[in-house]
């Protein structure tokens, strides 16, 4: 006997446009962040930044009289032009006041890329240096190249050379192709490089200037699942204001503030690979080699960041999720000793350190010698702050990122070790560690009674009920038990996640999703409608499953009628609970 009740999630595909306003908070980890910090969540008050974007038919500058603008002053730093849609999309989710999770900037320098790379900032091809950037993040969702190899190079070179000198985190977006990396910006090695979460991006690694460095560092929805790398950066950027906010607010977090390579690895840190079953990471190639560290999660993040500067010491322990920014010279080390009490679902631990272009008197960027320091990093078994057995090594030869993921560690002791392989600066290397040390959980409930015990005990129907949403975030509890979530905090971020499969050269809408492998009282059904109203049930094709380790399946369907037969299509995810003692 069924209980008579049926949750939804709703995606909706046309040729007229998109309704996706903020749904990528969704997927990056805004609601939980929300859910538990409340108010307190950073908008990017007081940060101001740049955004430079290519011209589309001469134009570059968004609409400033877009109502999602209001209240913000733009300084359009190449000269007047028409308005570009794609720099207004971008814009909304950068900085928008509803779209984007950061819409206290306020302050916005606008360029043409065009211009950007040479006269106008970087100057290149000239004998002057970059000019100077006073904003705090530059937003990059275009791609380029010089006629010239020398000037991509040398363009790359002048990048790194800014970034490292006016502490600016720099955001690049990669091309929505699979083919080798762009020249101009992915090749620097200072910038946070972007993809999108379906992987249909660039690949293959950098091609000059120290080949086989992997691009992305990460990946991020945009405007929905991502559809355009150039709405995959800006919500990186936004979450880069997010946590630079949080930085200038809260004393004990100065150097995070005009450190981009600690940005960048908090970011990487934080990084989810749930979404990507096949991700993998090698000793010499620590991230994947199409979705990079993983999936931005702003609320992973926030929490290495709050945990605060942990320095190493020789007879502590460091928290489960902090950061260090260091010094260190050639031939040295630095340990960093943890105690989990508890068995660890994940340990994640990015370090990155930036390229530094030193010029002498006479010397120009097509000339000078880059330096590149070499680190690699280990996790080690530790009893007693003695180092053990080695468990994992992350030593890329040729990229200026290390980065360790494990699943399932034991409770005990370990320990992090950083050591300068090669440092040929005169000064000594500046790093930046991150990690993130996440509890496990038991495997999800078969059962709502189950679940409601777990997590609702002694509560009413008005709260325990399968209708009832104690969180507030419009989820019933029946929708949030069938997607392995927990009720008194906001789910969103487990809603599928809409997307597209290709089949024989024809497009069909996706939806993915996660649910407990086992289940008893649950159904699960994908519907097809052209019109909201008339529903077509079952039509669900299933396309593949990954099953965890912590008692979850992640599962893709998808429609079985092609998008391009259709001017409007809308695909719905129902579950229908059976025999809902309690409800």
């Amino acid at each position: 006997m069924k209980s008579g009740i049926a949750c939804c999630f709703l995606l909706s595909f046309s040729l007229a446009g998109l309704n996706l306003q903020g749904i990528h908070r969704g997927s990056v980890g805004w609601y939980p962040l929300e859910e538990e910090i409340g108010e307190a969540v950073p908008t990017g008050k007081g940060i101001g930044v740049s955004m430079i974007e290519s011209p589309i038919g001469g134009s570059y500058q968004p609409n400033t009289s877009n109502l999602d603008f209001s209240g913000k002053t733009f300084d359009m730093k190449s000269g007047l032009s028409g308005v570009s849609e794609h720099a207004t999309v971008v814009g909304t989710l950068f900085f928008g006041n509803t779209m984007s999770m950061a819409p206290g900037i306020d302050m916005i320098d606008v360029y043409n890329a065009n211009l950007w790379a040479v006269g106008d900032f970087l100057k290149t091809g000239s004998a002057e240096p970059p000019a100077v950037e006073t904003r705090r993040i530059q937003n990059h969702s275009w791609a380029g190249a010089f006629t010239r190899e020398i000037h991509d190079i040398e363009g790359n070179r002048r990048f790194d050379y800014a970034i490292e000198r006016d502490g600016f985190v720099a955001v690049v977006a990669m091309q929505n192709v699979t083919d080798p990396v762009p020249a101009l910006m992915a090749h620097a090695y200072n910038a946070i490089t972007v993809g999108k979460p379906d992987g249909q991006h660039n690949r293959g690694g950098t091609v000059f200037d120290e080949p086989g460095r992997i691009r992305p560092d990460l990946v991020s929805p945009g405007e929905g699942s991502g559809l355009f790398t150039s709405y995959s950066a800006p919500v990186v950027g936004a979450a880069a204001a997010m946590l630079l906010e949080e930085a200038d607010r809260t004393p004990g977090l100065e150097n995070a503030r005009h450190r981009p390579e600690v940005i960048k690895s908090i970011l990487m840190a934080g990084a989810t690979k749930e979404p990507f079953p096949g991700w993998e990471r090698s000793e010499t190639l620590p991230v994947d080699e199409i979705f990079g560290a993983g999936r931005l999660n702003i609320y992973n993040s926030y929490r290495i960041l709050i945990g605060g500067e942990q320095p190493p010491e020789s007879n502590g322990y460091v928290g489960d999720s902090a950061w260090h920014l260091s010094d260190t010279s050639d031939g040295d080390s630095a340990e960093y000793f943890f105690s989990f009490n508890k068995d660890r679902e994940t340990l994640t631990a990015n370090l990155t350190w930036h390229r530094l272009i030193e010029l002498d008197a006479g010397t120009n960027f097509q000339e000078v010698e880059p330096l590149v320091a070499r680190l690699e990093l280990r996790l080690f078994e530790a009893d007693g702050f003695v180092l053990g057995d080695e468990v994992q090594v992350s030593i890329d030869p040729v990229n200026n990122v290390q980065h360790l993921y494990l699943e399932n560690l034991p409770a005990g002791e370990y320990a992090l070790r950083i050591d300068v392989i090669n440092d040929p600066t005169p000064h000594g290397v500046r790093f930046a560690l991150a990690w993130d040390a996440v509890p496990g959980v038991p495997p999800p409930p078969a059962t709502y009674v189950e679940w409601r015990d777990r997590y609702l005990e002694g509560d009413g129907p008005e709260v325990a009920g399968p209708k009832a949403d104690p969180a507030g975030d419009g989820l019933a509890n029946l929708l949030v038990y069938a997607l392995a979530g927990e009720p008194l905090r906001s789910n969103r971020d487990r809603l599928p996640i809409e997307g597209m499969e290709d089949v024989d050269d024809e497009s069909y809408l996706s939806l993915t999703y996660t649910r407990p492998e086992v289940i008893e009282d649950v159904g699960y059904r994908i519907d097809a409608s052209v019109d909201l109203l008339d529903w077509t049930e079952g039509i669900g094709e299933f396309v593949d499953q990954t099953v965890h380790d912590d008692g979850t399946v992640t599962q893709t369907w998808r429609d079985t009628e092609p998008t391009d037969h259709h001017e409007s299509r809308f695909l719905r995810l129902t579950v229908i609970g059976e025999d809902l003692d309690g409800g």
